[in-house]
């Protein structure tokens, strides 16, 4: 071998351990770098020195955790219901002589009771709906189901006092609402200004009012004239042909547009005869006078 291929080996050699070393080098100086900051970290240490501990801060959602929508932004910077607003509302109705805030508490409470018993009916299957309908009505229910369960039971028995103040300060419905919570234990005699607002409110065309006044006439014969029956009767006459347009439409029973059960209509609708004694022309007088006070949908069908 010659000098000069000796020379070259050697060269060779020494370029390789020098390659080498720097590599060596370059991976220790990369084992000992300190690895970046992730940005929140980075963030953080820019922050201010926190608050003492008497004054805590509320923990903030980080801006990459805020939902980018406008809807759902709004939803998330909501405060939460204020689940005692109706309990005290109601309180404040009880304990204030302020106009209009018994009938308004009253039908709160009278909400919730409804409320309670559509989610018993669905728990054990008296109500007959759908699946998506059962859905909707449980998240409706639970979403309201806070605010009712804070209503206390002191709260509660307070409604037929509430009704009877609304009924006294003159709000329609009152005395139809009274009567239907009195149930059995109504008596007449202890209520003197019941009949009188049922017969106002019936006139006014509230439905609920009309159909209570007429149980009543059923049970006391004497209570109304001849005509003022023969009005009622009249009222319930075109609800009941309302309602089985309604039916006949939505095509819900085949049944109710078979001929055959012309017959039954006939003798469903024996129960609204004029009283024999009712004077039509009046009774058509004052039936027309009612309907002038309906909303346009509650007008019968011409």
């Amino acid at each position: 071998m010659t000098t000069l291929s000796r020379r070259l080996i050697w060269l060779a050699l020494l370029l390789g351990l020098g390659l080498l070393a720097w590599r060596v080098i370059a991976w220790q100086a990369q084992e000992e770098r300190v690895p970046a900051l992730p940005q929140r970290a980075q963030a953080a240490l820019a922050l201010p020195e926190p608050l003492p501990a008497s004054a805590p801060l509320p923990v903030l959602p980080a801006a990459a955790d805020v939902p980018a929508s406008a809807p759902a932004r709004a939803a998330l910077l909501r405060p939460p219901p204020d689940v005692m607003r109706l309990q005290r509302d109601i309180q404040f109705a009880i304990s204030s002589n302020e106009p209009g805030k018994a009938g308004k508490a009253a039908r709160r409470i009278k909400h919730c009771e409804q409320l309670d018993q559509m989610r018993e009916r669905l728990k054990v299957g008296g109500l007959k709906v759908d699946d998506t309908t059962k859905t909707r009505l449980t998240a409706m229910l639970d979403m309201e189901a806070p605010a009712c369960q804070a209503v206390d039971a002191a709260s509660r028995a307070q409604l037929v006092p509430l009704l009877r103040r609304s009924l006294a300060e003159g709000d329609k419905g009152a005395a139809a609402s009274l009567m239907s919570e009195l149930g059995s234990n109504l008596d007449l005699a202890a209520e003197p200004d019941l009949v009188p607002a049922l017969r106002r409110d019936a006139w006014a065309c509230d439905r609920l009012s009309q159909i209570q006044l007429a149980q009543l006439a059923r049970r006391y014969p004497q209570l109304l004239t001849p005509n003022e029956v023969g009005v009622l009767r009249e009222q319930e006459r075109a609800a009941a042909i309302r309602s089985v347009q309604r039916l006949r439409q939505a095509a819900s029973d085949p049944r109710l547009t078979a001929a055959q059960n012309e017959s039954v209509m006939e003798r469903f609708m024996e129960r609204f005869k004029l009283p024999a004694d009712a004077d039509p022309a009046e009774v058509a007088r004052l039936s027309a006078e009612i309907q002038s006070r309906c909303p346009v949908a509650a007008k019968p069908a011409s």
